[in-house]
């Protein structure tokens, strides 16, 4: 994002992409996967096939896409994502009434509340 703004007045893009797909490092995580070198894939479609990212970046790279910076996409087999990033999340209260925190019941509010890691339940009064 930084990279983006700063360069953008000297006509600098960034771009990120997060790439998918069965390579040593997948494999080696996620037993069962048979990895992928690039020359060893065929002309058959593989979702798993790590150059299936190769396109979105080429189009990245291309005047097409001069408009693009400051993103990122997730492209895995045949579909690609968009991160979307810096978006402000649903707010959580202090309690029933308008009221400072109490720093000791941040924690699990955001658990709870905001990252859904954590069990809320029952809320009863504030």
């Amino acid at each position: 994002m930084i990279t983006a703004l700063e360069g953008k007045r000297y006509g600098v893009r960034a771009n990120a992409v997060a790439p998918g797909g069965a390579t040593r490092l997948v494999t080696e995580t996620f037993q069962g996967i048979e990895t992928l070198e690039a020359n060893e894939v065929g002309e058959e479609f593989s979702k798993l096939n790590p150059g299936n990212s190769a396109p979105v970046v080429a189009w990245l790279a291309s005047d097409e896409a001069s408009h693009v910076t400051g993103q990122v996409f997730r492209a895995v087999g045949d579909e690609i994502a968009h991160y979307r990033s810096w978006q402000l999340g649903s707010p959580v209260k202090a309690g029933k009434d308008p009221q400072r925190w109490d720093a000791r019941r941040i924690g699990d509010a955001i658990a709870t509340d905001i990252f859904g890691s954590s069990v809320a339940g029952l809320k009863m009064g504030s």
